[in-house]
């Protein structure tokens, strides 16, 4: 966990002195954590795609026309897998940083999520955390994006639930 520095900070006192990780880091560490779910996903939401659907439409189409028919005759053939990834994407990210400190791709990576005081997250502030990352890159990315231009690389949802993911020194 993070460690505090002899002084500390001086602007909020009992707070840590700490460095945010790399944005590559964190990016690279939820593509690795993708990988699963992205599976799951499909594997629990392949029983909601029927072939049959895919056999009305006509053959003289291309591939790209007959699955653009498919989903504007059935939208939920889209939207039910991405809300699953979205819920699996929010439990695992939920359990893995309160009982381990972060996701797998993180823990790979040496990233820790903690609060400013260098505390693990609570059940709520990860939930917290999880969610507003869902939400905040629905709309438009703006959750990731904030963090290229925040001078401390936090995104949008680190900022607004109160984490902190830090890159954990070699010890």
């Amino acid at each position: 966990m993070a460690k505090s520095s002899s002084s500390g900070n001086e602007r909020h006192p009992g707070t840590v002195s700490v460095r945010s990780a790399p944005s590559v880091l964190r990016g690279i560490a939820l593509l690795l954590d993708l990988v699963p779910l992205l599976l799951l996903t499909v594997a629990l939401s392949s029983s909601w795609l029927s072939t049959s659907a895919l056999q009305e439409t006509s053959s003289s189409w291309n591939a790209i026309d007959r699955i653009v028919d498919l989903v504007n005759h059935d939208p939920s053939l889209v939207t039910s897998p991405l809300i699953l990834l979205a819920c699996l994407f929010v439990l695992w990210s939920v359990v893995s940083t309160v009982k381990l400190g972060g996701t797998p791709g993180q823990r790979l990576f040496r990233l820790v999520a903690c609060t400013a005081r260098g505390r693990h997250l609570t059940w709520r502030r990860a939930a917290l955390h999880a969610t507003l990352a869902v939400l905040t890159t629905l709309l438009a990315g703006l959750g990731p994006l904030w963090s290229l231009a925040d001078p401390e690389r936090r995104t949008l949802y680190d900022r607004v639930a109160g984490v902190l993911i830090i890159h954990e020194p070699q010890e």
